[in-house]
């Protein structure tokens, strides 16, 4: 999986939706571009039936959402995939084939994300839940600045003070470390 990807979606996680929510990717252009720059376009339609375009060539298939599993099932000439969630939102659908450690589909909705610019998308949805923002520096560089209200206030640390005067600290601290050696004196002497 992309590293900038598995480090931000558990970060997303709280604000994930999920696949029995159809609403959210029916009928919907989403686009997944492939390594040589390929544009695979998947339409899930009302009736069940998937539209698969690869550059404009269309291919036909079938999908189907099963509860007991949380999963899409796609039905291909090609193949079938049982395909789990990792993340699905109004603009992004991630999907995992079941079982497998293998690199997700990621697809953009193309109406919500014009640019199909995944990662500033993603990046402003977890910047949104933790409080980050973009501050531009003078010399045009970006950084990111923590909001201030979500800072934790600081807090003086705590000092404990013993109302007891003993040795009783002392006296359980040595007994401890006898114990621990009459344990290792007896290991040693069994073997």
């Amino acid at each position: 999986m992309l590293v900038w990807l598995k480090n931000l979606l558990p970060r997303l996680e709280s604000i994930s939706k999920s696949l029995d929510q159809q609403e959210l990717f029916i009928d919907q252009p989403w686009i997944f571009t492939d390594e040589s720059g390929n544009r695979h376009q998947y339409i899930f339609m009302r009736s069940n039936e998937l539209v698969l375009s690869v550059n404009g060539s269309v291919t036909l298939g079938t999908w189907k959402y099963i509860s007991a599993a949380k999963s899409l099932l796609i039905d291909t000439s090609v193949e079938k995939l049982l395909l789990k969630h990792a993340f699905i939102d109004e603009g992004v659908l991630i999907l995992k084939k079941d079982g497998t450690a293998d690199i997700p589909f990621i697809l953009v909705n193309e109406r919500v994300i014009p640019d199909l610019n995944l990662q500033e998308y993603l990046k402003s949805k977890a910047n949104s839940i933790t409080g980050v923002t973009d501050a531009h520096l003078d010399s045009g560089q970006k950084i990111e600045v923590l909001s201030k209200d979500l800072v934790p206030p600081q807090k003086e640390p705590e000092v404990f003070k013993s109302d007891t005067t003993s040795n009783e600290g002392l006296f359980y601290l040595i007994l401890v470390i006898v114990l621990i050696l009459a344990i290792i004196i007896g290991v040693a002497a069994d073997n």
